[in-house]
C-alpha cells in the first residue's frame, strides 16, 4: 500500500512540473500509458489517458481562485485515474476464478491395508462432499490460490464373510463362520461410515475464466468428529445387529487432491494420507477416493 501511495503521489508531480513547464500542451509517457493534458481556456484543463490506443480515463478539471490569498486551485471532481488504474487491477487479482465450491461424489477404494482388512464393495462406498464457502486469491490472471470449508460423509461397504466387532476398545476382524461355530452363518451387510469437516487447499490453473479448462492440486485438511459401525449377520433363521459408534478413529486428517475437469464440471482424486484408525485401533488403511465434481460458481 505504501509503495502504490508513493508511485501516485510520485506521478502526479511529475504530470504537474511538466504541465507547469509547458502550460498548452503536454503528454506524460509512464508504463504504457500516455497521460496527456491540455489548456482548453484559461480556467480548465483537460486530462486524457489512454492506453493500447483506446482511452482509459477523461476529465475536466476547473480552477477555482481566492482573491484574497492569490491561490489558484484546480477543483478535481472525480477520484485520481492512476489510482483507479491500480485498485482495478487489485480487484482482478482478488476475483480469481477458482473452482472450489461445488457439490462431489466419489468411490472409495482401501489402500496399502494391513492386519487383513476385508474387501469392500468400491460400487457401493460413497463419498459425499459439499463445500459452500471459499476464498480465492490470484497471483496473475490464469494461476491462482483456493480456500474451502464444507463438509463429508463417507461410507465403506464391506464384503465377504468377515466384518469388523468392537471388542476391547478396538475394531477386530471376525470371521463370521467362526464368531458363530455355524456353517450357515453368513453377512448380509457390513458397513463403516465418517461425518466430518473438510479444508481443500488447492492451486489452480485455468485460462483466466470460470467457464474454461482447469487443473488443480493441493491439500485436504480434515476434522472426523464422529465415526459408527454396523453390520448385520443371519445364523439360521436368526437375524442378529450390531452398532457401534465413537471408533477409535483419527480425528484429524490430511489428503492430497488433483482436480480437472472445464466448467463447471470436474473429476478428483484423493488419497489419505492419515491412516483412517489409530495406532491397534483397527486395521491399517489408507483411502483412494475418485470422483465427479459439479461447481458452483457466486
Amino acid at each position: 500500500m505504501k509503495k502504490t501511495i508513493l508511485s501516485a503521489v510520485a506521478i502526479l508531480l511529475s504530470v504537474l512540473n511538466a504541465f507547469a513547464e509547458n502550460n498548452n500542451d503536454t503528454t506524460i509517457v509512464y508504463n504504457g500509458m500516455n497521460i496527456h493534458l491540455s489548456a482548453s481556456d484559461a480556467s480548465s484543463v483537460n486530462v486524457n489517458i489512454t492506453k493500447a490506443n483506446s482511452t482509459v480515463y477523461t476529465a475536466v478539471y476547473e480552477e477555482k481562485s481566492d482573491s484574497a490569498s492569490a491561490k489558484t486551485t484546480y477543483h478535481i471532481s472525480e477520484d485520481i485515474p492512476l489510482l483507479n488504474l491500480l485498485n482495478k487491477n487489485n480487484k482482478q487479482r482478488s476475483s480469481f476464478n477458482h473452482h472450489m465450491s461445488g457439490f462431489s461424489v466419489g468411490f472409495n477404494s482401501p489402500m496399502n491395508t494391513v492386519n487383513d482388512c476385508p474387501d469392500n464393495n468400491v460400487a457401493r462406498s460413497i463419498n459425499i462432499t459439499f463445500i459452500p464457502f471459499e476464498k480465492a486469491w490470484g497471483f496473475t490472471k490464469n494461476f491462482g490460490l483456493g480456500i474451502g470449508l464444507g463438509f463429508e460423509w463417507e461410507n465403506y461397504r464391506l464384503t465377504d464373510d468377515e466384518f469388523f466387532k468392537y471388542e476391547n476398545g478396538s475394531l477386530n476382524l471376525v470371521d463370521v463362520k467362526e464368531a458363530f461355530n455355524n456353517p450357515n452363518a453368513s453377512v448380509d451387510e457390513s458397513k463403516l461410515r465418517t461425518f466430518g469437516f473438510i479444508m481443500p487447499i488447492m492451486l489452480e490453473i485455468n485460462r483466466g475464466k470460470y467457464n474454461s479448462p482447469f487443473i488443480s492440486m493441493g491439500i485436504v485438511l480434515n476434522v472426523v468428529p464422529t465415526s459408527h459401525y454396523y453390520s448385520k449377520v443371519s445364523v439360521d433363521d436368526q437375524i442378529m445387529k450390531y452398532k457401534t459408534r465413537g471408533l477409535h478413529h483419527n480425528v484429524f486428517g490430511c489428503d492430497l487432491m488433483a482436480q480437472l475437469g472445464c466448467k463447471k464440471v470436474g473429476i478428483f482424486a484423493r488419497y489419505s494420507m492419515t491412516e483412517l484408525f489409530k495406532s491397534d485401533h483397527g486395521p491399517k488403511m489408507n483411502t483412494l477416493t475418485v470422483g465427479l465434481s459439479w461447481y458452483f460458481h457466486f
